[in-house]
């Protein structure tokens, strides 16, 4: 999955072409919606990863519709230096029935879990008081929520890409847009598409279907920088391994 993600998100950078990069306005000033990517702009693209990792971390909003009339968002942050992340996860069935929220902890692992309806009073009530938090496996694929959680740390790579990679697909410029207020140009590579912003040259969303299903999941980026993402209390935590009634019961 991360490699597709990183071909998917190199051709990000292609936008640099026309917002400014000016080997790529000299070789191309006239780009048009639909263009393959360039020798220099694939040199570009292949930095983009990198430089979301060196830029420290990010606020992300994931928005995916996956089923009539439900809509699920996650709200946080990420820290790509650790791959770890925090953050809230609404599953809104507009009017249909309550709306379910929880805090949500993530590392490349696992994800733990937070207000929880019932969790503290179903420990309470197998000995363990005073918790607040329960952690499981993560298991992207299998459940739309993990699926989503494990590619925000992909969004970012300790180390550049090489460039060739890139003029092996078949990238395209797609036209410029404005994400939350920042002009980006928009690129695409099959039912992938990504946006770049202008100004710092970093990803500012990424929308995709997610494998082997018709859901399609917005990821939108902003505020990057180094982020402080905290673990929950080891006290207030138990592992959902422990005790498996208890998971399965509160939907964990």
């Amino acid at each position: 999955m991360k490699s597709v993600i990183r071909r998917v998100l190199a051709v990000l950078l292609c936008f640099l072409a026309v917002l400014g990069l000016s080997s790529c306005v000299e070789e191309n000033p006239e780009r048009q919606i639909g263009d393959p990517i360039t020798e220099v702009e694939a040199e570009t693209l292949a930095g983009l990863l990198h430089r979301n990792f060196t830029s420290g971390g990010a606020a992300v909003r994931a928005v995916a519709p996956f089923a009539e009339n439900t809509t699920f968002t996650y709200t946080g942050t990420v820290d790509f230096t650790t791959s770890t992340g925090t953050g809230t996860a609404v599953t809104d069935y507009r009017g249909q029935q309550p709306a379910e929220s929880r805090s949500l902890y993530f590392t490349t692992d696992e994800l733990t879990f937070g207000d929880v309806p019932g969790l503290t009073d179903a420990m309470a009530g197998v000995g363990v008081p005073g918790v607040n938090f329960m952690r499981r496996q993560l298991f992207p694929g299998q459940d739309l929520i993990d699926t989503i959680i494990a590619l925000l740390p992909r969004l970012a790579a300790p180390e550049p890409d090489a460039a060739a990679a890139y003029l092996e697909r078949d990238y395209t410029f797609q036209g410029q847009t404005t994400i939350d207020g920042q002009l980006a140009a928009l690129f695409s590579f099959g039912s992938a598409q990504v946006a770049v912003g202008v100004n710092e040259k970093l990803l500012l969303q990424y929308v995709t279907t997610l494998p082997n299903s018709a859901v399609q999941v917005t990821l939108t980026l902003s505020d990057h920088g180094p982020q402080t993402v905290e673990a929950p209390p080891p006290d207030q935590t138990v592992s959902a391994t422990d005790y498996p009634e208890v998971a399965v019961a509160l939907g964990v």
